[in-house]
């Protein structure tokens, strides 16, 4: 594939995780996995640290959306997943930037704001499977040290990549190594979106009816 159809192919993946979070914007519906705050409004390619999409929801909280096709599970700092835990590092630093719906830009809440990656349906299957029982247990209240959280392989290798990467960039780009707490609660705040756009559709289902409600992990389609 060349870059083009690499970059037409990822802009319109963008315009249909776009048209997802907007189909809930318009029927009034809160998507699983996001406190239960209703989006408002959306802008796409923003000028932000995580620039694809950022959400506005009607309790003040922002959605930073990082839309990647597929993300492998990779410590090298020159990999796709490194890239998206530096942009995610950085908009915690900077705050919310671009303001809210209720007003001007302000510092990055741990408990409104959210960082979401969505990919494609099945494509980053390590990614999901390791990281989202994590986030899962993070968000339901687990205050144990790292190593307490992790399961089996999947989890450690993927949980161990997330804060290999996590403790990189936020050392470069704060200038202070950030502490254990630091970085579980930027996980705590990660969301993992997958959205399937081929297939579901041709059998006459919902477009998004592969997608089901795990927290973390895939959340509901409308």
């Amino acid at each position: 594939m060349t870059g083009g159809h690499a970059t037409t192919a990822g802009i319109k993946f963008q315009c249909e995780v776009g048209a997802w979070f907007g189909a809930h914007i318009l029927s009034e519906r809160a998507p699983l996995g996001l406190h239960g705050s209703l989006p408002v409004a959306l802008k796409l390619e923003v000028l932000s640290p995580v620039d694809d999409i950022v959400v506005f929801t009607q309790d003040d909280a922002n959605w930073y959306i990082n839309v990647k096709a597929e993300v492998p599970v990779s410590s090298l700092s020159n990999s796709r997943f490194s890239m998206v835990i530096d942009q995610f590092v950085r908009q915690v630093l900077d705050g919310v930037d671009v303001g809210t719906s209720k007003g001007s830009p302000r510092k990055w809440n741990n408990d409104l704001d959210r960082l979401v990656l969505a990919v494609r349906a099945g494509g980053s299957a390590p990614l999901i499977d390791g990281l989202s029982p994590v986030i899962q247990r993070l968000a339901d209240g687990a205050t144990r040290f790292q190593m307490d959280l992790l399961t089996n392989e999947k989890e450690k290798t993927a949980f161990n990549a997330f804060y290999a990467q996590a403790n990189y960039h936020w050392t470069r780009h704060a200038g202070t190594k950030p502490t254990e707490t630091e970085i579980l609660n930027l996980l705590a705040c990660v969301r993992l979106l997958e959205i399937d756009t081929v297939g579901a559709g041709s059998s006459g289902g919902d477009k998004h009816a592969g997608v089901d409600g795990r927290l973390g992990t895939r959340f509901e389609g409308i």
